[in-house]
């Protein structure tokens, strides 16, 4: 069982398999990526990178959140890809989601 999605609950019928758009890959993937405890800390990284890199002026929250919404999703790999001294959870998140998916 995994600790980073534990199981709840069990199917009563059988899954079937159903294509995501590309769309609807892009915001489950940047659902997960923005609600997993385990990208907490990348994304407090990220967004110190944002209030650092805002020369002169200090960006708004709303400003820090809008951008961590539209800018993470592609940060996230590169920093990932800066310190691959050992394969993590965080590895997984960074390659996005299959298109391919089953449902219950």
């Amino acid at each position: 069982m995994s600790s980073t999605f534990p199981t709840q609950g069990k199917p009563v019928k059988g899954s079937e398999a159903f294509t995501l758009t590309q769309l609807e890959k892009t915001q489950a993937h940047r659902y997960v990526l923005l609600n997993c405890a385990t990208i907490k800390p990348f994304i407090s990284e990220f967004r110190d990178c944002i209030r650092r890199s805002s020369r002169g002026w200090r960006p708004s929250a709303t400003e820090v959140e809008r951008r961590v919404n539209k800018e993470f999703p592609d940060w996230f790999p590169k920093r990932i890809q800066v310190s691959r001294a050992t394969v993590t959870v965080a590895d997984h998140f960074s390659c996005g989601l299959p298109l391919e998916i089953a449902r219950w």
